[in-house]
């Protein structure tokens, strides 16, 4: 049975950890159901905004040292390497109003997600138990991905430094977890939970440079992820978590049929 803890690291958000365990609780089964991953057990941590761009911080260094080890790196980039953890405690820390969740994971392995309630409040997502609930179905979306890949590749890649705004894969990690959201939050509350979402995608777009080209891709990759799915089903889309040959490249994000292609001559070749 998957294990999920809440925990308020600021003094003053005792209900929200506790809403936020009540969704959590309701939504696992739901979201195991639409995915069809196992969900891992999963620590959701309330911060503020120093903190939890410290932890992160620390993650991102982690993430660096792992993914680095046994590379040759050139004394150039040594330098970034050491330096890019500061420049994400920075970003992290004045970007908070567009921040709704940062995905960890422990030095054991467990899936952590960081979350920031100063940053939901401007949001206004502790407003509405309905974006609230998107925002956690994402994070059970999101962590099941981690488990799923056995954090190979996700919540975060250590190399290059800074991140290639190419990659695909935090755009595929971001439209599956929406694509989750949309198929269980209507079950867990049937009224439309696009009421008070311009909050949202104002926030978010703030202080975030080229917002429209990453919220198009987002699209373009929740969209994906409904068309592959409908194509080969869940247990076959579930393998690229795995066998990361399967996952989708940038441009087969806006176009799931190149995809399904090249996925069923990789899949079928002897």
């Amino acid at each position: 049975m998957t294990t999920l803890s809440v925990v308020d690291e600021t003094g003053s958000n005792d209900l929200l950890a506790q809403t936020m365990n009540e969704i959590l609780h309701t939504a696992t089964p739901y979201v195991e159901k639409a995915t069809g991953l196992t969900l891992p057990d999963l620590n959701v941590r309330l911060m503020d905004r120093g903190a939890a761009a410290k932890q992160f911080a620390l993650f991102v260094a982690q993430r660096i040292q792992r993914d680095t080890s046994g590379i040759d790196l050139t004394s150039e980039d040594v330098q970034r390497a050491a330096v890019y953890p500061g420049q994400v405690e920075w970003v992290t820390y004045v970007r908070w109003r567009s921040t709704e969740a940062l995905h960890i994971t422990t030095d054991t392995g467990l899936p952590t997600t960081l979350i920031m309630p100063e940053s939901l409040e401007h949001q206004k997502v502790t407003r509405d138990r309905r974006c609230l609930c998107a925002l956690m179905v994402e994070t059970l979306a999101t962590q099941a991905q981690v488990a799923a890949c056995q954090a190979r590749f996700l919540p975060y890649r250590g190399w290059p430094v800074p991140p290639d705004p190419d990659d695909p894969i935090p755009y595929l990690s971001a439209g599956h977890a929406k694509w989750a959201s949309e198929q269980v939050c209507p079950l867990l509350y049937p009224a439309d939970p696009k009421r008070r979402r311009w909050h949202r995608r104002i926030a978010r777009a703030l202080l975030v440079g080229d917002a429209d080209q990453r919220h198009r891709r987002q699209r373009y990759a929740t969209e994906f992820v409904d068309q592959a799915i409908g194509a080969v089903g869940l247990t076959a889309f579930n393998r690229m978590w795995a066998q990361p040959e399967f996952l989708p490249t940038l441009e087969e994000l806006r176009g799931p049929v190149v995809w399904k292609r090249r996925y069923e001559a990789a899949r079928f070749s002897v």
